[in-house]
């Protein structure tokens, strides 16, 4: 699904992109590339690097080849920074050619290293057993070669014929930067449309030339973008352009107007491709003879594409292999596909029973589709949207003003049941895929309740500290997948995971072998573990026992880093409804109760409360967080309800002997 330029979004802002292949001199601007004075905002973020330089230039010739130079520079301030002299560029070998690569780093006592061929390292660009793909990645790791004062740069120049007209530049990464700049030549017929995010439009410099134009944007003293935990996805961060390069009529690169334009182009490809065979006819009127409901047979469908093994071949992928699927009769007779395989599959499959289904693409992850740039690289996913009655009723049903209502459905997601959506999905945008009737829509963001834990869990504490017990614990929705993926995913030991879970709060804790129950059809996971634990509560001279009443789930921080916030917060889900029964031991009474805890605000809750007889302690506990977006000006609100919840957490219960 993806094109290869997704992974130098990740690249640079992970770190800049370095690139290569051979050996060189240094060029003119490698000679005066340490500046005798660092400036005032660049020092002030006391980096563990600086980008001196960042430049890309690309020519384009009236056939449509692109001939790109990038050159980056980077001073090595820390330790800390060696790491940022590591550098990959993603390329597609069937149309693609990386024609020269300089690389060097130069000390701080002005000893220049250059960097020979064989250092370079060229692979598959997704290092899975899952994946055959064109798309490589040449790498270089100079982090062993650089110290403190150290400048890392290079100069790669890279040819480019594939069928995309659309392109990308990060003006900002991880560091600060004195200068970046992107260019394009392009001769006439040709034009060059730039959209702008998280930043200011740049005016573009343009030089005339004898028989062509140079657009230059350039943006100096760059501040370091540093992203905090559950902040906003890079994306909506960083300051970055998108580039449209509009061809002239009759040229082979794809340029997209419209997010109409784009399922009206790559409909047909995948018409085309839901192909039927006798056996397929065969095997889904046997699956779905007893069917009484076409729901019932859009379930069946939907569960048997879902149990295709995933294997991505993503050949030809700078001629748009990346958007385009396998034969479904060819992923029928061989049981494997990728996620637009699978749902190409399944487009097939339903098209016998005469339901429509309709691909959509969408972005697996944390980042924002950004409405006023249509291009299909802005996803990396194809799921299923599938027709269904008016009177159907589910959260997860898109409204379409001409297609009718379509349930969202991945059949990749294999832990996923029918009728819910991955939670990287929910709340995002995709395009659906139906000719000149689809378009962008808005996938939908379950209600919170849809994903629960429910847990149950009793307490026989014993005299001396010890106690044991039994936790039951259904989960629902995501929630479930959660669950299911790490009981049933290959190579997870899952009882290692709950004892992992336990002895966090409970060291020497022992876990009995877990006992699962998968209600995948009703979308719940039932768990069921007994456990014994040597020290649960604090003995005092055997006369007081204390401990704390909640057995797992307990916070001692919030989970937003220590530093000054300077981000939003994103909210994930969390939906917790917990009971806890506490037998006393034999010779105690309750000395001291914890108050009970209530809190509520419109992005979370939490309620805790004790009830108790002679003998017991129930201990009642729930949590709400709702997945929404806390802005910087109320990050104080979103401090003080984890703080009133880890006091809450961190409570003790005071057992004495009378």
């Amino acid at each position: 699904m993806n094109r290869n330029y997704k992974l130098i979004i990740l690249t640079i802002l992970v770190g800049f992109l370095v690139t290569g292949d051979g050996f060189g001199k240094p060029p003119t601007w490698f000679k005066n590339l340490r500046p005798k004075v660092l400036p005032e905002f660049a020092l002030n973020e006391d980096p563990e690097a600086i980008m001196l330089r960042n430049d890309r230039t690309s020519e384009i010739s009236s056939g449509g080849t692109f001939t790109t130079t990038i050159s980056q520079a980077i001073l090595i301030r820390k330790q800390e920074g060696f790491e940022s002299a590591v550098g990959r560029i993603p390329y597609n070998n069937d149309t693609d050619k990386i024609l020269s690569f300089k690389a060097w780093t130069l000390s701080a006592e002005g000893k220049v290293h250059e960097f020979k061929k064989d250092e370079f390292a060229d692979t598959i660009s997704f290092m899975s057993k899952n994946i055959v793909t064109t798309s490589r990645t040449r790498s270089i790791n100079a982090s062993r070669n650089v110290r403190a004062g150290s400048i890392f740069a290079y100069e790669a120049v890279v040819e480019n014929k594939d069928i995309f007209s659309q392109d990308v530049w990060f003006f900002q990464g991880p560091f600060p930067t004195l200068n970046s700049s992107t260019s394009y030549e392009f001769p006439e017929g040709w034009n060059i449309k730039p959209v702008f995010f998280n930043m200011e439009a740049i005016d573009p410099i343009e030089t005339r030339l004898k028989r062509s134009t140079r657009l230059t944007w350039t943006l100096s003293s760059i501040p370091g973008l540093k992203l905090q935990p559950y902040s906003p996805a890079p994306s909506e961060l960083t300051q970055w352009m998108a580039i449209d390069i509009i061809p002239p009529e009759g040229s082979h690169r794809r340029y997209y107007r419209s997010w109409q334009e784009i399922s009206a182009n790559l409909t047909p490809e995948y018409d085309a491709l839901t192909l039927i065979s006798p056996e397929m006819q065969e095997k889904v009127e046997a699956l779905t003879s007893s069917s009484t409901t076409k729901l019932e047979t859009i379930r069946t469908l939907s569960e048997l594409a879902q149990k295709v093994t995933y294997i991505s071949v993503a050949l030809d992928v700078g001629k748009g292999g990346g958007y385009r699927p396998r034969p479904s009769d060819e992923v029928y007779s061989t049981n494997y596909g990728d996620c637009k395989d699978k749902t190409n599959y399944l487009q097939s499959l339903l098209k016998i029973k005469g339901i429509e289904m309709y691909p959509l693409l969408v972005y697996s992850g944390k980042n924002k589709i950004f409405d006023n740039w249509p291009s299909p690289s802005q996803f990396n996913h194809c799921i299923a949207a599938i027709k269904v009655e008016d009177d159907f009723s589910s959260p997860a049903v898109i409204d379409h003003e001409t297609l009718g209502r379509l349930l969202v459905f991945d059949p990749t997601s294999t832990f996923t049941p029918f009728g819910d959506i991955p939670h990287t999905l929910q709340g995002s945008k995709g395009v659906v895929l139906a000719g000149d009737k689809g378009g962008l829509v808005s996938i939908p963001e379950l209600p919170l309740e849809t994903s629960l834990v429910k847990r149950q869990i009793e307490i026989n504490m014993l005299p001396d500290g010890r106690a044991f017990g039994l936790l039951k614990e259904t989960t629902t929705g995501q929630s479930g997948r959660n669950e299911r993926r790490a009981a049933f995913t290959k190579d997870s030991d899952y009882l290692q995971i709950i004892k992992d879970w336990v002895n966090s709060y409970h060291p020497g804790a022992i876990i009995s072998e877990p006992q699962t129950n998968d209600d995948m059809e009703n979308g719940n996971f039932h768990l069921e573990f007994e456990f014994g634990i040597p020290s649960f509560s604090k003995n005092m001279r055997n006369v007081l026992l204390i401990f704390k009443p909640l057995l797992v789930n307990r916070i001692s921080s919030h989970p937003f880093g220590e530093d000054e916030r300077t981000l939003d917060v994103d909210l994930y889900p969390y939906n917790l409804d917990e009971k806890i029964l506490i037998n006393l031991p034999e010779g105690f009474e309750i000395s001291e109760l914890p108050e009970d805890v209530s809190v509520e605000t419109d992005f979370a809750s939490f309620h805790l409360n004790f009830e108790h007889s002679e003998k017991t302690i129930q201990v009642n506990r729930t949590i709400q967080l709702q997945p929404l977006r806390i802005p910087l000006d109320r990050y104080g609100e979103l401090t003080d309800y984890f703080e009133k919840r880890i006091k809450a957490d961190q409570s003790t219960v005071v057992l004495e002997r009378p």
